[in-house]
Order: C-alpha cells, then sequence, then structure tokens
C-alpha cells in the first residue's frame, strides 16, 4: 500500500468502521476515565490517543504489521483532533 491509501484506510477506519464499532470520540473519554481511575492521575483523551499510538509502534518494533501502521497513524489523528478541542 502507498502511502496516500495507508493514510486513506487510517482516515476511514476512525471516520467510519471503528467510529461506529466503539464510539469514537466518547470511548476515548470513555477510556480516559479509567485509566485515570487506574493511574490515580488524570489522563485526557489526546494522552490516550499518543499512549495507544505508541502501543502500535511498540508492537512494530517486534513485528511489521499493516494495521498496526494503519492504527497508529488513525490515533495520531484523532490525538491532533483532541488537542484542537482543547484550543
Amino acid at each position: 500500500m502507498d502511502r496516500e491509501s495507508v493514510l486513506a484506510e487510517a482516515a476511514h477506519l476512525i471516520s467510519k468502521d471503528r467510529n461506529e464499532s466503539y464510539g469514537g470520540k466518547e470511548n476515548l473519554r470513555r477510556i480516559a476515565t479509567g485509566w485515570s481511575l487506574i493511574a490515580k492521575t488524570e489522563i485526557t483523551s489526546e494522552q490516550v490517543c499518543l499512549m495507544m499510538a505508541w502501543l502500535k509502534i511498540a508492537r512494530l518494533c517486534h513485528a511489521s504489521h499493516q494495521d498496526s501502521f494503519v492504527d497508529a497513524l488513525g490515533y495520531l489523528a484523532l490525538g491532533y483532533e483532541c488537542s484542537s478541542d482543547v484550543e
């Protein structure tokens, strides 16, 4: 897959498939709430996106899987959107 296709796939997943299956930004807020309770410190939706992108990157350090690249891009795009919500 070329770079445009990878970006298009990530955009499709975060805008359609995953958004419809998991609830988009609301799901990120649920994750942030749960992780905040576990970590005993506030975690934002933006930080959830960064941590999930890092999880995908860490997996790529072990083995290269196309879906991990796509998912990492999607989480980074969502993180950008969440950071824009704050400003």
